[in-house]
């Protein structure tokens, strides 16, 4: 019975929308560790509209390389899942 068991874990583990959600939810805990969200919305909040594509810009460009790639990774993962969820539907439904 315990083979069962590895296996089911084994299978819950390595499922790829699992793998997804870890690899998300480790790179959104290192972004929050690196990053203070709020203090960014604050002085996102005091800027003119104008002026905000030049603050994001700047915020990437000045960042550090971990902060960039955590956000790379959350971007990519949170688009993949999409990908994931969208495809077998526009394959049942024969557009794809």
């Amino acid at each position: 019975m315990r083979r069962v068991y590895y296996i089911y874990g084994i299978s819950v583990v390595t499922n790829p929308m699992m793998l997804h959600g870890m690899a998300f939810s480790i790179s959104l805990g290192i972004f929050a560790e690196l990053v203070h969200v709020a203090s960014i919305i604050n002085n996102l909040l005091e800027m003119k509209v104008s002026g905000v594509p030049q603050f994001i810009w700047n915020a990437f460009a000045r960042g550090e390389v971990l902060t960039i790639a955590m956000v790379g990774v959350m971007i990519f993962t949170a688009l993949s899942v999409q990908w994931k969820i969208v495809m077998p539907q526009l394959r049942r439904l024969q557009l794809v």
